[in-house]
């Protein structure tokens, strides 16, 4: 009897040993498949992605261009809409201001010359910068003909008379003359005249003057619009004392 139990015994061991072994190898096999298992569901999602890449692969490829386009219309609405925002209209006088214009003064002042103002200048600002009148001036003809407020053009020359000297050289009576020398009853000749002479005009001086000669010769006097030598102002007042023959 004892034998017999203890054969019992040992069997009971063996089985349950057994048991043991094919229950760990059962999990060890689970275990595998298990970690085995999200590979392949990786692999199948990596190969359903790539199989829907290669079959919408132009529709993918123009919305992504799409993108593209419309960011960059984005970014440059942008920045027009900034550059507009810097963009200020200066009014034309406004710009004008920063430019000096050069003026030349002689006869019957203190310091004559050429002098440097600022745009705008009136016939005031520069008798008051040549020094005011001399006392040789002759002031009952300042009085009747120069225009103290009239603006000067860039280039501009203003002859003052002394006393009787006006009524020497001829001077027109009656006529619109500011800031000008005595204006002969003589017309100049702009395809022959002398610097000299043409430095008399209103308006030109120096520069000016050569300018003509360099231009010569002139079919019309409204040659000196059209070859841009005088501005409109200063021809229109001195456009009747001109000549080209």
């Amino acid at each position: 009897m004892q034998l017999e139990s203890e054969q019992n015994k040992y069997i009971d061991r063996e089985s349950k040993r057994a048991l043991a072994q094919w229950l760990n190898r059962l999990n060890d096999s689970e275990t595998e498949q298990f970690n085995q298992k999200p590979d392949q569901n990786n692999l199948s999602i990596k190969y359903r992605l790539q199989a829907l890449i290669e079959k919408h692969q132009a529709s993918l490829g123009i919305g992504f261009l799409g993108i593209i386009f419309l960011c960059l219309g984005i970014f440059f609405l942008l920045y027009l809409e900034r550059s507009q925002n810097k963009i200020q209209i200066i009014p034309a006088e406004e710009t004008q201001t920063a430019a000096d214009i050069l003026a030349d003064i002689e006869g019957a002042v203190i310091h004559p010359g050429v002098y440097k103002l600022p745009f705008g200048s009136r016939v005031n600002d520069l008798l008051i910068a040549a020094g005011g009148l001399s006392l040789q001036a002759d002031r009952e003809w300042i009085e009747a003909f120069l225009n103290k407020a009239e603006k000067l053009d860039d280039g501009a020359k203003i002859y003052i008379p002394v006393k009787g000297e006006a009524e020497k050289t001829n001077t027109v009576i009656g006529s619109s003359l500011s800031a000008n020398t005595a204006a002969k009853e003589e017309k100049i000749n702009i395809n022959s005249a002398s610097l000299a002479e043409l430095d008399t005009l209103y308006g030109v001086g120096p520069a000016t003057a050569q300018k003509i000669i360099d231009n010569r010769p002139y079919q019309s006097i409204e040659d000196l619009l059209t070859k841009k030598i005088l501005n409109r102002r200063t021809y229109d007042r001195i456009k009747n004392q001109l000549t080209l023959f």
